[in-house]
């Protein structure tokens, strides 16, 4: 009798054990399954998030020696930005400016408890009317795009090329009654404190995009709501704030790497040019998300967790009830000794048994994986934010971070995942099963395999 149909023998004789060792394999093929699903999952939300982020760093204020300006805003000077652009290996860049501007003939979004901020008479006389607007040559690798705190709705983002060009709330848009291609009054505020000059310049800008975004904390002032947040090109806010050609200043800027480039290679030749470092650093955009790479690490971590336990419970499991059948067929593996029937035959045998119910439990698995798949991920990543969310929590306690978009974005986190399984998945699970089934074989077959015959078929009973 072939090796193939001894084995089909015994496990269709022995239906018991043949479907307990089945629904083993099967919860197995499920769950690993399910955190090779997520974790694919979470490597394409990671991939998406983060496009413009893991490739890229950005020049700062270092806060230990420079105290920005007079609000502590940044106080980048435009020639150090131009020597970093020009390293090679860098491929894109964006530079941001940020003033303080007045709505001219329009009114921003008030605070749901507005009473509250309008009761301080000198600010509802000075900034009622005031917004923040941040200039850029490049609206699409601001950070509050990347990290998808803001989405542009309509229109497009501002290009390096864009002059008297804006960008602007839905919430805003709908209380103005603006759309795409209509004009806005802006002018500088002379009272704030950025405003070195005094300047009131006026200027008008044309509305090329709508996004979208909603507040998640509790905001103190109108100026830190999304509905009020403007993105302008940096000729506007330079024209807003008076500043001459090479002496305005920027709040922050942001380099993106060739993927080919090695990101601390670039910095460390920026980090070469005559810049004052004492006064700026640089840093890798990725540490500005902080909470979002905690969010994926968390989200990895209890996958893994997952995956591994997963497997080693398997083993486990299976090794305890391979052992009972293994030990049952002493006899039969005494008398297979005895004829001269090698011990890998022998053990061969005993593993094509475990694939042959394997076939069907691999079949049933990727079925049940498709259906359950999406509520384990639901799962984990429910696990995940709460033990992110609390972590964040303790680290701020005591501190008011704000509300404004930066912030916000700065905290983002992984908040869903869309799981899904295809034959791709399956045979890395195939590949895992196999290897699960020849380790509880190996570990549950090798103090029998070993003995005399002699020692086999005594004390059977």
């Amino acid at each position: 009798m072939s090796i193939l149909k001894k084995a089909w023998f015994y496990i269709t004789r022995k239906i018991l054990k043949t479907l307990i060792i089945f629904l083993i394999l099967v919860s197995m093929s499920t769950m690993i399954l399910s955190t090779i699903s997520i974790k694919k999952s979470t490597d394409k939300v990671s991939k998406e998030t983060f496009q413009n982020i893991t490739n890229s760093f950005s020049m700062e204020i270092n806060r230990r020696t420079n105290p920005g300006t007079a609000r502590g805003a940044g106080n980048l000077v435009g020639k150090d930005i131009e020597q970093i652009k020009n390293i090679p290996g860098i491929k894109k860049y964006i530079k941001r400016m940020n003033v303080s501007a007045d709505l001219i003939g329009l009114e921003p979004l008030k605070l749901a408890n507005h009473r509250l901020e309008e009761n301080k008479s000198e600010n509802k006389k000075k900034f009622s009317k005031t917004v923040i607007v941040s200039g850029t040559n490049d609206s699409s690798l601001d950070d509050r795009f990347s990290a998808e705190t803001l989405k542009l709705k309509e229109g497009r983002h501002l290009r390096d090329s864009d002059k008297n060009s804006v960008l602007i709330h839905e919430g805003f848009a709908k209380k103005n009654n603006l759309k795409l291609g209509d004009k806005i009054k802006l002018k500088g505020n002379p009272n704030d404190a950025d405003n070195e000059k005094k300047s009131d310049k006026e200027t008008e800008v044309t509305i090329v995009g709508i996004f979208t975004g909603q507040n998640k904390g509790n905001t103190s002032s109108h100026m830190e709501l999304y509905d009020n947040i403007f993105i302008a090109d940096t000729t506007t806010t330079k024209t807003l704030y008076n500043y001459e050609d090479g002496k305005e200043i920027y709040q922050d800027a942001i380099f993106l790497v060739d993927g080919k480039d090695n990101v601390d290679k670039v910095i460390a030749e920026a980090k070469k040019l005559p810049i004052n470092w004492k006064l700026f650093e640089l840093v890798k955009s990725n540490q500005n998300f902080p909470v979002l790479q905690k969010s994926l690490d968390s989200i990895y971590g209890i996958t893994n967790g997952v995956f591994i336990g997963t497997v080693a419970f398997s083993i486990i499991i299976l090794s305890l009830i391979l052992f009972l059948w293994i030990n049952g067929r002493r006899k039969e593996i005494g008398v297979n000794l005895a004829l001269g029937v090698s011990k890998a035959k022998i053990v061969g045998q005993f593993i094509l048994e475990l694939v042959i119910i394997s076939i069907p439990s691999f079949i049933v698995s990727y079925f049940i994986g498709k259906a359950v798949s999406q509520s384990i991920g639901n799962q984990i990543l429910s696990q995940s934010i709460k033990s992110v969310t609390e972590s964040v929590a303790n680290q701020t306690k005591g501190l008011n971070l704000g509300a404004n978009a930066e912030v916000e974005g700065a905290s983002k986190m992984i908040t869903s995942l869309d799981v899904s399984v295809n034959l791709t998945d399956m045979m890395s699970v195939v590949g895992i099963g196999l290897a699960v089934i020849v380790i509880a074989i190996c570990i549950t077959s090798i103090r029998l395999i070993y003995k005399k015959p002699k020692e086999l078929l005594q004390n059977i009973n």
